[in-house]
């Protein structure tokens, strides 16, 4: 043996792939730890639906009784609105003032860590509480979206006791253990009428015995006396000393005296009920109350669900035999037959792919290969989340899913070399070193190549910036992990598998193998004459491309945009109001009409359940109903048949405006209802106006494509404004804030103090009886003692009008602003309808008044604009790891000319399967740059090298097409039949697959076309202008001996 012999041999055993060869137990050792690995990290991997996208949101609500929205929005919001928006990383400042209530709700940055926030909005609110209200509750601060939807919807009904009873039993009961489950902030309810003492005032008598509410108000306090008087020592012992009432019920209250000649009974009636109702829950037509399930920012619905339902299978055996509690919508249902969804497809896949490689290898020991390196990627690829705190959800088993298709690329590429040199008559173990060796860099090429793609969208921002970040992470580390097994237990298997070419040649292959082989050959043989006559005439390819592409552009400019696919979630939502003023009789009544409506649907076993709420966000006159519907298997019609059908039922019920909704994906606030956007400015009245302005020309323009619109203020809310004679009072020594807390009793009931009774506090309300105060004139009768201690009518320092105001007002950025809601018909997608509004916008509002986007308006404007900057990056950041890998600028952009044909052929994709452009649709086009990037480095790669052994740039490209053919097509093949699952997806998210699916499927597989053309066609024609690297090599070894006086002498 000689040196060089020694040397060449020494040099083919160097490198990790031929160490496997040689160890292959310790090839075998390294995959089983990645697999172990795994399999360790899914049983600690946390299970969601999606990747955690959740903003860290902050509300503030604040409870100010008997203020209206202007008094509430100019005293609470406005002052905490200031405080609150100094505190750092504030991305967004949106409020709601009602009777009664301020809401604020704080959207921080992506980087601010959601307890701290709430501890700086604290502060920033303590610091405000000396500037607001002294009658004004405490601000509570919830680490969560108040106004988000809850994410469980639990009732509870009983045959036998009253509301009053049953609303007792829950907030005793229940509630209390379903908000410490972990996860969950707060726990809404509906249709809670807790008890209450109502002592209903007869006006006329207690004036007529020189009596003022004054007066009664401090006896009852004195009742409810409930407090420690200290210990008392006698001998050896010590005695605790409580003091409290003795007055435990109505009668005993109405006996109590007032002075020596009259009692509380004399004057008012005293009654022991229900509170005054200002909701009402409703399931399956039974009285109920509801509980609407919130959770807390950052955490898992799953594990919400799960420990929810444990907890009320716990309390079963605690509860009355009359008292059910249900659970009418639960969030956790689609998201388990999403992820089992995909998961069943992640299996489809798989074994799709490995029957592909049967097909085109027609050996099951060659097959073997391909098929176990497809798992350990796979599996390995869970490490990779579990280290990155990432989550398995429908997103990364989605990628998951994709790379079955692409981890075996890189194990096809490498097999069918070592094949080749094989039926060349070479040993299986010298095959597999060589073979390796001579795909070595081509592996890791298209394996950084895929990896970069991912790389700009980590850096995308908002909540879709996470959702591509966690998907193109998984797919990344998929790639990765499979360019390491198909480098290392590929050729180990290879050599122990292969048969060598004298035992291929004495064992006649199966029948099946000969036809698919002939097959195959009758292909190799015409791509062949196809390909020598693109080549020669290259720039009619081109051509053709070019059209293709422009075709692909102007069908872009027509395909619907919109932020996620509507998915069907079994679950629809109705949102119904009446005329404001209405009462909640007269909601319940239409609410009534409603339920009528969608019984049906249960009635058929379409539908599970149905809950209705009246009073929704303390609004009497707005409705909500929650209609669950069957899972997916369990009936013959989609979600949206289904909503379609309601939605022209529900348009026919007089004095009810209807809304049918349906949730997203992503959970945003106020998703699915259309187009959301507020105007704002500094007026509310001028606002509304403006709003309907905008309202008016979208229905006179595109009234074929809207429907139901909402703007959200009119002042048809009766209000009593009560003014008060401020110098009068004054020279009498009264204070404003006692004429109004005896007015706020009169008009609106006043709880005086809890009664304790069992340790239970029951609140004592005072409240006018009788008919309600409408005018001054009713006020005649009411009197209030002046500080010399006469009697004197109200009437003689307090006028009362009626006037029409707005039930809410709104805040924007500290903005006042009146939002919009306009429903948007099928084939009007959410990004014409903003583009359209905006336009008319511009033609109405005045100067100084603005639109603002809202909900899936603002995000969907947010996410367009950052995913083209996005696509842009991805593709520089290719074209430049290409450049740096090839050394040859030229060799990146041959490689990347194939790219627009591929985008243009997934872009008439979807516009033939009647799909749009979403968040899934454009994951998926990303992805296709990288894919398309692959095919291209098998062929150009291979060229490059054929170039270097002296061939012309025609044979170098025509022969290494001819070679690369048959990897080329097992690896598009297997890439688009492993997302066959995807485009052929049902039941639960499977229209967001499908999206996907027809972008992978359809623009890679009508893109194949594009790599085994396109690309050899513009290597001719670019190409020509370039050096190869050897030549530039020996070049330079010239000039540096020349330079150094020294020459080439041959190795000894």
């Amino acid at each position: 043996m000689t040196t060089d012999k020694k040397s060449t041999r020494e040099s083919h055993l160097s490198g990790l792939y031929a160490l496997c060869v040689r160890r292959p137990v310790l090839a075998i050792t390294l995959n089983l730890l990645i697999i172990v690995a795994g399999i360790a990290a899914l049983l600690g991997v946390e299970v969601r639906e999606m990747p955690n996208v959740d903003r860290p949101v902050v509300t503030v609500t604040t409870t100010y009784s008997g203020a209206p929205p202007e008094v509430t929005d100019a005293e609470i919001t406005s002052v905490l609105e200031k405080a609150i928006a100094r505190t750092a990383g504030i991305e967004s400042i949106s409020s709601n003032s009602k009777y009664g209530r301020s809401r604020i709700t704080v959207e921080f940055n992506d980087s601010v860590d959601v307890s701290e926030a709430a501890n700086d909005i604290r502060d920033a609110v303590s610091g405000a509480g000396r500037n607001l209200p002294v009658d004004a509750d405490t601000p509570v601060v919830v680490k969560a979206d108040a106004d988000a939807d809850p994410v469980m919807r639990v009732v509870v009904t009983s045959d036998e006791m009253r509301i009053e009873e049953l609303s007792k039993f829950v907030d005793d009961e229940i509630v209390d253990r379903i908000t410490s489950v972990p996860g969950v902030a707060s726990v809404d309810l509906y249709g809670s009428q807790t008890p209450v003492f109502k002592i209903a005032i007869n006006v006329q008598a207690m004036s007529s015995r020189g009596l003022t509410p004054d007066n009664l108000r401090s006896v009852l306090e004195e009742l409810a006396l409930d407090t420690s008087g200290g210990s008392l020592e006698t001998g050896d012992q010590e005695l605790f000393v409580r003091a409290n009432s003795d007055v435990k019920t109505a009668e005993q209250i109405g006996m109590v005296k007032l002075n020596e000649t009259t009692r509380i009974r004399d004057i008012a009636f005293v009654s022991y009920g229900p509170e005054r109702a200002s909701s009402g829950a409703f399931y399956n037509g039974k009285r109920a109350v509801g509980m609407g399930v919130i959770r807390s920012a950052n955490s898992n619905t799953i594990d919400i669900s799960n420990d929810v339902r444990a907890e009320i299978e716990r309390m079963q055996d605690q509860l009355p035999n009359d008292v059910e509690v249900n659970v009418s919508s639960d969030d956790a249902t689609f998201i388990g037959g999403a992820i089992k969804e995909v998961v069943f497809s992640l299996f489809l896949s798989t074994s799709i792919v490995i029957g592909v490689m049967l097909l085109f290898l027609g050996s099951i020991r060659v097959t073997l290969i391909p098929a176990v390196t497809v798992p350990v990627a796979l599996i390995g690829a869970l490490v990779g989340i579990w280290l990155a705190g990432f989550s398995a959800n429908v997103l990364t088993l989605l990628a998951l899913l994709l790379a079955t298709g692409m981890v075996v690329d890189d194990a096809i590429v490498v097999l069918e070399n070592i094949s080749k040199r094989v039926h060349k008559g070479q040993g299986p173990r010298a095959a597999a070193i060589l073979g390796t060796r001579e795909v070595f860099f081509a592996v890791i090429t298209t394996t950084a190549t895929l990896a970069a793609v991912f790389i700009p969208i980590s850096f995308l921002p908002g909540s879709v910036g996470k959702l591509f970040s966690e998907f193109g992470f998984v797919l990344a580390i998929s790639v990765m992990l499979s360019s390491f097994v198909a480098l290392t237990l590929a050729p180990m298997m290879a050599s122990r598998l292969l048969r060598t070419k004298n035992y291929e040649d004495t064992h006649k292959p199966s029948a099946a193998w000969v036809v698919i082989s002939n097959m195959g050959t009758a292909i190799e043989r015409w791509y062949s004459s196809t390909l020598d006559w693109t080549l020669r005439r290259p720039f009619i390819l081109l051509g053709a491309a070019t059209l293709f592409v422009i075709a692909g552009a102007s069908q872009y400019t027509s395909l619907p945009r919109q932020l996620t696919p509507t998915e069907d979630r079994s679950v629809i939502f109705m949102i119904a109001s009446t005329p404001q003023g209405a009462s909640l009789d007269y909601t319940a009544g239409k609410m009534s009409e409603l339920e009528y409506i969608a019984q049906p649907y249960v009635n058929n076993g379409e539908a599970r359940s149905i809950m209705s709420l009246v009073g929704m966000g303390g609004q009497i006159n707005r409705g909500f109903l929650v209609m669950s519907l069957k899972d997916w298997a369990e009936r013959d019609r989609s979600q949206q048949e289904i909503v379609n059908e309601l939605q022209r039922k529900t348009a026919k019920i007089p004095g009810l405006k209807v809304r049918v909704a349906q949730p997203n994906t992503i959970g945003i606030r106020g998703a699915g209802q259309g187009l959301r956007f507020a105007v704002t400015g500094t007026n509310y009245n001028e606002l509304a106006e403006n709003a309907d302005d905008i309202v008016s020309e979208m229905q006179a323009r595109y009234g074929d494509k809207v429907g139901f619109a909402s703007v959200s203020y009119e002042t048809t809310q009766p209000q009593l404004l009560v003014s008060v004679d401020r110098e009068r009072a004054n020279d009498l020594g009264l204070s404003s804030d006692r004429i109004a807390s005896n007015l706020r009793m009169l008009l609106d009931g006043s709880s005086v103090a809890d009664l304790f009774v069992e340790d239970d506090g029951i609140p004592m309300v005072m409240e006018a009886g009788g008919l309600p105060l409408q005018s001054t004139r009713d006020l005649e009768n009411i009197f209030i003692k002046s500080k010399d201690g006469t009697m004197l009518p109200m009437s003689s320092i307090v006028s009362i009008e009626e006037e029409a105001v707005a039930p809410s007002l709104t805040r924007e950025e500290q903005q006042r602003a009146v939002p919009v809601t306009i429903s948007i018909n099928d084939g009007y997608d959410l990004a014409q309808a903003i583009s359209d509004m905006k336009e008319v916008a511009e033609e109405v509002l005045p100067e100084g008044t603005n639109v603002t986007l809202l909900s899936e308006a603002a995000v969907l404007e947010k996410t367009t604009s950052n995913v083209y900057m996005t696509f842009l990056f991805a593709i520089l950041v290719v074209f430049l790891v290409l450049a740096a890998q090839f050394e040859s600028f030229m060799s990146a952009f041959v490689i990347l000319c194939t790219v627009p044909f591929g985008i243009s052929a997934a872009i008439i994709s979807i516009g033939l399967t009647g799909g749009s452009i979403n968040v899934y649709s454009q994951i998926g086009i990303i992805l296709l740059v990288g894919l398309m990037a692959k095919n291209g480095i098998l062929i150009v790669e291979f060229a490059n090298t054929l170039r270097e052994e002296g061939r012309s740039v025609f044979e170098a490209i025509h022969d290494a097409c001819l070679i690369r053919f048959r990897p080329v097509v097992m690896t598009v093949v297997s890439t688009v039949l492993g997302g066959v699952p995807l485009v052929m997806a049902f039941g639960a998210g499977a229209e967001a697959r499908i999206e996907m699916g027809w972008v992978i499927v359809g623009g890679l597989g009508f893109a194949t076309l594009s790599t085994l053309f396109v690309t050899p066609a513009a290597y001719l024609l670019l190409m020509r202008y370039t050096t190869p690297r050897k030549a530039s090599e020996e070049k330079l070894h010239s000039e540096l001996d020349k330079a150094l006086g020294t020459t080439n002498t041959p190795a000894e």
